[in-house]
């Protein structure tokens, strides 16, 4: 994989990994003041994006839909999927930054920045889960 490039905008975005040939990874300028450990998961996280190549995944997934707009069982698979791509990318920072998965999860689920809401109860079960890397 090749190095991306990095855009930091002034906009309200979330952060985002693009591109399927040419890579790249994109902040809000808000991004700059939070601390080195939120920081450093934060683009972990969309660097694993990167390197599980989700950008071609989400592609697929767009011609998908866009195909069969209609199919409810299409729409659920295609929830299912984003959440299972952003647990993944998680699981991938905890592995790789040895960040306990409660600041993890307060660095993701606090502020509004996941793309998979779930309940509260979820986010325990998930921590719960996560626990075995440390």
């Amino acid at each position: 994989m090749k190095a991306p490039c990095v855009y930091v905008s002034n906009s309200n975005i979330l952060p985002s990994a693009v591109g399927i040939l040419s890579p790249c990874l994109i902040f809000p300028e808000q991004i700059l003041r939070k601390n080195g450990h939120e920081l450093t998961s934060i683009v972990a996280h969309e660097l694993a994006h990167l390197k599980r190549r989700d950008c071609l995944v989400n592609w697929f997934q767009l011609t998908l839909t866009t195909a069969m707009w209609w199919n409810p069982i299409v729409a659920r698979v295609n929830h299912l999927l984003r959440c299972e791509m952003e647990h993944c990318c998680d699981d991938f920072v905890l592995r790789a930054t040895g960040i306990s998965p409660y600041r993890l999860f307060h660095c993701f689920t606090g502020r509004g920045e996941r793309t998979c809401p779930e309940p509260d109860s979820w986010v325990d079960t998930r921590i719960r889960s996560t626990q075995t890397y440390h």
